[in-house]
């Protein structure tokens, strides 16, 4: 019933390897610290992963259109499903954040509220913020 949907997970994970791209592409041109490009670069690689997990298993349900009920169901799993792979940077970082403390990281993030568990922002890495 909802095959459609994990399709258009899978495509708009797409979206968010093309920001972890962008943010690999930041911390090269600011010289960032060699740690933070390689968890961008697994951020990049689970997510190009998943994406291409949920596209191509559900690729035969491209044409179909999606009722009510299964765009509902993409947007609650996209809420958890996105912040969960944002979090990764937070989590695998130098600065020992627990996952649940990365999630919310990420959420806060995500929904753009600007709450964070982040004790002095300044002395964090730029592509992180």
């Amino acid at each position: 019933m909802f095959r459609s949907t994990f399709l258009y997970l899978g495509i708009f994970t797409i979206f968010v390897s093309i920001f972890s791209l962008l943010n690999i592409l930041f911390c090269y041109y600011f010289d960032s610290s060699l740690n933070i490009k390689k968890i961008y670069f697994g951020s990049l690689l689970v997510s190009l992963l998943l994406s291409a997990i949920f596209i191509f298993s559900n690729k035969k349900y491209f044409n179909e259109k999606i009722n009510f009920f299964e765009k509902l169901f993409l947007v609650i799993i996209g809420f958890f499903y996105f912040p969960l792979l944002i979090s990764i940077p937070y989590y695998l970082s130098i600065y020992d954040i627990s996952f649940i403390n990365s999630y919310f990281e990420a959420i806060s993030g995500f929904t753009s509220t600007g709450f964070t568990i982040l004790k002095n922002t300044k002395e964090i890495d730029e592509p992180l913020l």
